[in-house]
């Protein structure tokens, strides 16, 4: 149930109805949406109108509200679902007095444009009224929550712009490039921060070559950019403080395929670490598995699943998995991708026994069973059965 307390505009407009269609109605102001009734709350009688039956009566209820529950209806989106009642009854002849010179079509493509910004589809006819979002069909009260939502989302965006200040106005460009990557040790990795949460990695600028510095976001809190393919939120970026620069990879792709997002702010040092510290803010020094995106599991086959993520196939999971046990799975391969000693330790096995270390390079001995496919590079194929991989890792543990 949810509860809406009339503007001046809306409590004008249906004060008016109320008189219109003779109702024994004396209304407090209050719109109650519940499942597809939209109930006018009276003081005694309250008017209702049924969006599966076409009705509007009048009938005596008591309904539980609470004042701290009751919300505005001052954003346009939300009246205008609201005002949609007056057009689709109209037509239906419930309510006396009103006429509606439209025909259902035209009416159709109205709904449609009132209800487009919140992703959902109406299908009006002379016998029904139903909504449908992502092919689901759902209530009236699904449509009111889900205004009210675009509502809130749009005050999430004007104080992020507020917190960015002029910063979320900068675009960031599309580019393709190489980067090269070094292995850094754990020391190496650990002394090289920069900033808030900026922490070194082994990909090299490809303008100057020093080493890159990443930072991660947790999920609920990433970096929102502006970009010529519209808003991206980043799960993880990339900067070079001698370019002044920063990388991050478009969605469904990963830093090494090149295929990224630029900013460059060239000689303007003030701007560059003005925007470093922003970009700091929320940052911590953990993988985050989105890649700048959702992952979305999908079953594959009856025992199977496997990621529609940046990552592609490169992992499966047994479809009984719990949710927990999925993202699990997801979560190691991000740290696989961003911790290239857990990424050759998972790959090759054991350092000093399965593999060494030549010139930053990994040698493989003679003992090295390869259970993984250039996982350290690219993780576009892995593969999580093995049984000497379980026991390599046990090992490892408890070395």
């Amino acid at each position: 149930m949810i509860v809406l307390k009339a503007d001046s505009e809306l409590k004008m407009t249906f004060e008016r109805l109320i008189k219109t269609i003779h109702a024994n109605v004396n209304w407090t102001g209050l719109f109650v949406a519940l499942d597809n009734y939209l109930i006018l709350q009276g003081e005694v009688r309250s008017l209702f109108f049924h969006f599966d039956s076409r009705k509007v009566a009048e009938n005596i209820v008591d309904l539980p509200i609470k004042e701290d529950e009751i919300k505005d209806t001052d954003e346009a989106a939300v009246r205008d679902v609201i005002n949609m009642i007056l057009y689709a009854f109209g037509k239906w002849g419930t309510i006396q007095g009103l006429r509606v010179e439209k025909n259902t079509e035209q009416l159709n493509t109205l709904f449609g444009n009132v209800l487009a910004g919140i992703y959902i589809e109406p299908e009006y006819t002379t016998q029904y009224f139903h909504f449908y979002h992502a092919g689901k069909r759902i209530t009236y009260e699904d449509v009111i929550q889900a205004a009210l939502e675009a509502k809130e989302a749009v005050q999430k965006e004007e104080e992020a712009d507020e917190e960015q200040g002029l910063w979320h106005k900068v675009e960031w460009k599309m580019a393709h490039t190489v980067f090269e990557r070094t292995e850094l040790s754990l020391s190496e990795r650990a002394k090289g921060r920069i900033g808030n949460n900026f922490y070194k990695v082994g990909y090299r600028c490809p303008k100057c070559k020093e080493n890159l510095h990443m930072i991660m976001y947790p999920k609920g809190k990433e970096f929102r950019i502006e970009t010529p393919e519209g808003v991206v939120l980043l799960a993880k970026a990339c900067t070079c403080a001698a370019c002044h620069r920063f990388y991050t990879p478009r969605p469904w792709k990963l830093l090494g395929d090149g295929d990224i997002y630029l900013m460059d702010f060239e000689e303007d040092k003030k701007a560059y670490e003005d925007y470093l510290e922003l970009m700091g803010r929320n940052g911590e020094h953990e993988a985050n598995s989105r890649y700048n995106q959702e992952v979305v599991m999908t079953p594959i086959t009856d025992r199977w699943a496997h990621s529609t993520s940046a990552l592609g196939s490169c992992y499966a999971v047994t479809a009984n998995s719990t949710p927990e046990e999925a993202q699990a799975c997801v979560d190691f391969l991000g740290l696989l991708y961003t911790d290239s000693k857990l990424a050759d330790l998972y790959t090759f096995g054991i350092e000093g026994e399965d593999f060494n270390y030549v010139d930053g390079k990994v040698e493989q001995t003679d003992a090295c069973f390869l259970y993984t496919s250039d996982v350290a590079d690219d993780l576009h194929c892995v593969d999580l059965g093995g049984r000497r991989g379980i026991q390599k890792k046990k090992k490892a543990a408890e070395g």
